[in-house]
């Protein structure tokens, strides 16, 4: 979610911000992958509701939730930024 805030400053303009929103959130749902905040609402929701979600359950969540999307969004964003940055992607034009 760092990355989709990244990228929709970067946006030029609205209907591109928007298919960007729109893309990194499909990926996220198609992939099957927990976002931590959103995750968290449901997680919570069920834990105040009664559903048999408890203190340990809550924990266990967040606790692979964040490492996951911390090393998992850090690592998606250094292969973005190398392949920016990588000398055959640099621009030769007019040289």
């Amino acid at each position: 979610m760092g990355l989709l805030s990244w990228l929709v400053a970067a946006g030029r303009d609205t209907i591109s911000q928007v298919v960007l929103v729109w893309l990194i959130t499909a990926a996220i749902g198609f992939a099957g992958l927990h976002h931590v905040i959103l995750g968290a609402v449901e997680v919570l929701a069920g834990a105040f509701a009664g559903q048999g979600v408890g203190p340990a359950d809550v924990g266990h969540f967040l606790l692979w939730a964040t490492l996951g999307n911390t090393l998992g969004g850090a690592l998606f964003v250094a292969l973005l930024k190398y392949g920016r940055a990588r000398p055959e992607a640099q621009n030769t034009f007019g040289r």
